[in-house]
């Protein structure tokens, strides 16, 4: 799956609460962090100055249970462990750590304890402990106590102080720190088999900041390391961390720097956002890692996922201008195969207009961190220079460095100066391929062909193509000047650029070039899912014309070779939430003819047959709703499925016969030296009971109650179920 941003829904609108930072009004439990994106049945809220409170996902986003707060307290921190919730809260000059059980869905039960400043972070750890981590540095180690089943009164629980932490430095009353990051890390590969805790703080509102990191073990918690150091404005970044690696973003630059976690202060490697980033003034950034160098920023209206290692922008989505965006969460995965690089990111979509906040849901797919996925992508364009890899084994890498790029230019320069579009190709072909030209032949990237740069690439491409800078589509520099065996291997260069991207399959349609748009929808890698909805809708509504008009059958068939590749395409790089939400921008472009285009795609879908086309008629269901389709279309649908099920019975009991058929064979096998009479059987009765038996033996796999499976063709379905058999529906 291709990393990207899609299926955003609303989960909680938020009364209008005045006097509340952005960073407080909703606050996630570190507990939500342990659940993999599969898991995430349940989100745990706290919301200032409104309610501690818990939301079931599925099927619809829904309020399961809440405890009330006053409309003074703050939610500075939160932890969920079971049926208990343990929350720091703030109310005025007082702060404390409640303890909350819950008993159903309205009873529950409390326990207090006071702190001298604000509890920032707060964890359940082991056994009954729970750690506090306060606005000051200083950290507390409390325990809770449950009252037994048989007692007095069963939901009595108390929260007192565990332990002195006497390893933990105890902050002098002359210096004044204040914690300005913090993050428990319950899941890590560092020798320490504990849950740690890393915090950074500022001292006396100056330039030195203090990193700890502190490994939590209850009466034996012990700090790890201490690093003093000064550098300006720190108070003002924002960090995040993943697997080892802290990640700071530094607003005034718009920078992103890493960081080893055992030495916070040594910088790794920065990478500069300016490119991606350079329209926005002094904004409030939201800045989460969902997963090892993957990067989520919120900026504006804007939310944006880049790759950190390959310094690329892998997708973007563009909120309402009117909202501003805060993010609250994203759930950590390892992004490093298909089954972990889905996950999701929380939130906060303000309206200065309105005053009202939404807490939103988006999916995000990480990707699995491979140069594949970041290719046309970079937001750091380099220069113009050709750079050239040479073969490691040269006995001189300089004069091979030095003649390769001879060769560059000696050929780019040739290329030039062609005029002939046969000429062209076998010039591009013999320069990548080491080959002649040979006709007919087609021509595609292998891991054999010659090595070159992006910047290379682009030159050549140069020579064919030019961009629009009004709307930034790719145009033809010469109609008569096309040269088609190179343009279709350039097509499915790894490397190929997305500025050459745009409009691209539009541009060989009106060009009359079929061979070329197939060899870019198939293997162009830059090809975006704006390209590729386009074209699906354009083919859809050609498919349903020609479908009319029986004279342009050829051209029938054509187009249906076409939407086939589309559709193949679609489905292989892209999600289905993200092929329903560029359908519907594209279909809703124009109201009127809504329900006609909608109509006219699950059409043409339904007619190709395929399993993808298949995938699209529910990306197409989904787009128009449930309950805007008319008669007609609900009748062919209810056909189909019909069909299919009837076709499911048919194989079904064909199945069953084989089988029969191979256990009568092998039977006969193991018994070959028992000579047995062949018996034939020509008594009706006796033929009527073996084959309702074979309609005992399908009721039992199929479990149907479909009318129409019970008529006909002698499948009488569910008829007869033996004594000895069971059936379970299972939800």
């Amino acid at each position: 799956m291709l990393p990207g941003l899609s299926d955003l829904f609303s989960l909680v609108e938020l009364p209008r609460i005045a006097d509340v930072p952005n960073h407080q009004r909703i606050v996630l439990p570190h507990s939500q962090k342990s659940l993999s994106f599969e898991e995430t049945d349940f989100i745990h809220l706290g919301m200032s100055k409104l309610i501690i409170s818990s939301y079931v996902l599925k099927p619809t986003p829904k309020l399961v249970w809440s405890f009330p707060l006053s409309s003074s307290t703050l939610v500075d921190s939160m932890d969920v462990k079971g049926d208990l919730y343990v929350v720091g809260l703030s109310e005025r000059r007082k702060h404390l750590v409640k303890l909350i059980k819950k008993f159903g869905n309205e009873e529950s039960s409390t326990a207090e304890y006071p702190v001298t400043a604000p509890a920032v972070g707060i964890m359940f750890g082991e056994d009954s402990s729970i750690y506090v981590l306060s606005k000051d540095g200083s950290m507390e180690h409390l325990e809770y106590k449950e009252a037994e089943a048989d007692a007095e009164d069963p939901s009595h629980i108390s929260l007192s102080k565990a332990s002195m932490l006497s390893s933990l430095p105890v902050p002098t009353r002359s210096s004044v720190h204040s914690v300005i990051y913090h993050t428990f890390i319950s899941e890590h590969s560092f020798q320490h088999k504990s849950s740690l805790l890393f915090y950074i703080t500022r001292l006396n509102k100056s330039d030195k900041y203090t990193c700890r990191l502190v490994g939590l073990d209850g009466a034996r918690t012990f700090e790890i390391y201490s690093i003093t150091f000064e550098r300006p404005s720190l108070d003002e970044c924002l960090f995040t961390y993943a697997d080892g690696v802290l990640y700071t973003f530094d607003k005034t630059t718009k920078s992103v720097s890493s960081a080893s976690l055992m030495k916070p202060h040594k910088t790794i490697k920065l990478v500069t956002l300016q490119p991606i980033l350079s329209n926005f003034k002094d904004e409030e950034y939201g800045f989460y890692a969902p997963a090892p160098e993957r990067l989520l920023i919120s900026a504006l209206s804007k939310l944006f996922l880049i790759n950190f290692k390959y310094e690329s922008l892998l997708d973007k989505f563009q909120h309402d201008p009117q909202i501003k965006l805060h993010f609250n969460f994203a759930l950590p995965t390892k992004g490093d195969s298909d089954i972990l690089s889905s996950t999701y990111a929380l939130y906060l979509g303000y309206n200065e207009k309105r005053k009202a906040s939404k807490l939103n849901y988006i999916q995000v797919e990480v990707g699995k961190n491979t140069l594949r996925e970041s290719l046309g992508k970079a937001f750091q364009k380099d220069g113009q220079q050709l750079k050239v890899y040479p073969a490691l084994l040269s006995n001189n890498l300089k004069l091979a460095v030095k003649k390769d790029t001879a060769e560059l230019n000696e050929v780019f320069e040739s290329l030039k100066e062609k005029t002939d579009p046969t000429e062209f190709s076998k010039a591009v072909i013999k320069f990548f391929k080491k080959e002649e030209l040979k006709d007919g032949k087609s021509y595609s990237h292998a891991i054999t062909d010659k090595v070159i740069d992006s910047v290379f690439l682009n030159r050549i491409l140069g020579l064919i193509f030019q961009v629009d800078q009004r709307d930034k589509t790719v145009q033809v520099k010469n109609e008569s000047f096309i040269p088609e065996a190179a343009v279709a291997y350039l097509l499915s260069h790894p490397l190929y650029p997305t500025k050459y991207a745009n409009g691209l399959l539009l541009l060989f349609s009106q060009l009359n070039e079929p061979e070329l748009l197939k060899t870019a929808i198939e293997k162009c890698p830059a090809l975006s899912i704006d390209d590729l909805t386009n074209e699906l809708n354009n083919l859809t509504e050609l498919a349903d014309e020609l479908d009319k008009d029986s004279d342009n059958a050829g051209l029938a068939q054509l187009i249906l070779m076409f939407l086939k590749s589309t559709i193949d395409r679609l489905v292989k790089n892209f999600s289905l939430p993200q092929i329903t939400k560029k359908l519907l921008e594209i279909l809703t472009a124009e109201y009127d003819g809504y329900s006609k285009k909608l109509e006219r795609m699950l059409g043409v879908f339904i007619n190709i047959n395929s399993t993808n086309s298949w995938d699209l008629v529910q990306a197409v269901i989904d787009a128009g709703g449930l309950f805007n389709w008319s008669i007609p279309v609900i009748e062919k649908l209810g056909s189909l499925i019909d069909a299919k099920v009837d076709s499911l019975g048919a194989n079904s009991y064909n199945l069953t016969l084989v089988n029969q058929a191979l256990q009568a064979d092998s039977n006969k096998k193991q018994n070959k030296k028992k000579v047995t009479k062949a018996s034939v059987v020509d008594n009706i009765h006796e033929i009527g009971t073996q084959k309702e038996e074979l309609d005992a033996l399908l009721t039992m796999s199929n479990g149907t109650t479909n009318q129409k499976l019970r008529v006909d063709e002698g499948i009488e379905l569910a008829k007869r179920i033996p004594a000895y058999s069971r059936e379970k529906l299972v939800l």
